[in-house]
């Protein structure tokens, strides 16, 4: 059974207190300074995907690859 998605009764029923993301940032504070290294680097780079949503992570090949002729 599929219902309708709407957004209208959230943002008109919950007050700007309730919509804040200070709890959540500061999970993700402290849980950085209890991870290591790859930790950090993984919650850095979910980070900066939402922070930046127009960026890429991928990267050009180190050699050109050859797409005519096999």
């Amino acid at each position: 059974m599929w219902t309708r998605l709407s957004f209208s009764d959230i943002s008109s029923g919950q007050s700007s207190s309730e919509l804040s993301y200070e709890q959540e940032f500061d999970a993700i504070a402290k849980w950085f300074k209890e991870v290591d290294i790859r930790g950090k680097l993984t919650i850095k780079n979910k980070l900066r995907e939402i922070a930046y949503p127009d960026m890429t992570s991928v990267c050009l090949p180190r050699e050109k690859v050859k797409t005519k002729g096999s």
